[in-house]
């Protein structure tokens, strides 16, 4: 009898041990990347949702292609409140806002889709890394379909969805000009005229 509670007793020790360290090993994890995006995991969304959920559909010409800091293209006072909190989330944010890159296209507007940029310039961008789900296909004298979203501040790209400590996700506020972004998730191609033609019926249904 004692020696089948002793074996119960040591059963029970291994699985205990057994979970903290899954849990330990879990948490080290996350520490290592402070939490935040470190893979890529999306599926091209079919048209009809593509259209529904950009904020604007454009075709375009790249006619420059650049790398900026994600530093560069965020507010001044987004950078100056990161730098003066010194919560462990907010180190873990500041270490991405020093490291990130991002991919600047400039791209001629051709045509205009859905809430678009008629004749004008713009500044169209997306994370450096794939592992941030970068549209990374951009050649200058393309053309392109771009499907893409104007956002205040680029945490979507580079930190995990789900805020720390109830805190709203608003780290890297970005300059006006740098607010259009799309990635790999978004749909957006080169140019394909069958793709046109089916947004601008999509477009004339709606």
């Amino acid at each position: 009898m004692c020696y089948r509670l002793i074996m119960f007793e040591g059963m029970r020790m291994n699985i205990v041990f057994a979970v903290v360290l899954g849990i330990s090993m879990s948490l080290a994890a996350q520490n290592q990347n402070c939490g935040f995006k470190n893979d890529c995991n999306c599926s091209k969304a079919s048209l009809v949702e593509s259209y529904n959920t950009a904020d604007y559909i454009v075709t375009g010409t790249v006619v420059a292609i650049d790398t900026l800091s994600l530093q560069s293209v965020c507010t001044k006072t987004s950078i100056d409140t990161l730098k003066s909190d010194t919560a462990a989330y907010t180190k873990c944010a500041i270490e991405v806002l020093l490291n990130a890159k991002i991919i600047r296209a400039i791209v001629i507007v051709n045509t205009d889709i859905k809430n678009g940029f008629r004749g004008d310039t713009v500044f169209v961008c997306s994370p450096m890394k794939l592992s941030n789900c970068g549209y990374t296909n951009f050649k200058v004298g393309n053309r392109y379909i771009v499907f893409g979203s104007i956002n205040q501040s680029a945490d979507i790209y580079f930190l995990w969805s789900a805020p720390y400590d109830n805190r709203p996700e608003e780290f890297f506020h970005l300059e006006a000009k740098y607010k259009i972004w799309t990635n790999k998730c978004k749909r957006t191609m080169p140019f394909d005229q069958l793709e046109l033609n089916r947004l601008l019926k999509l477009k004339n249904k709606l």
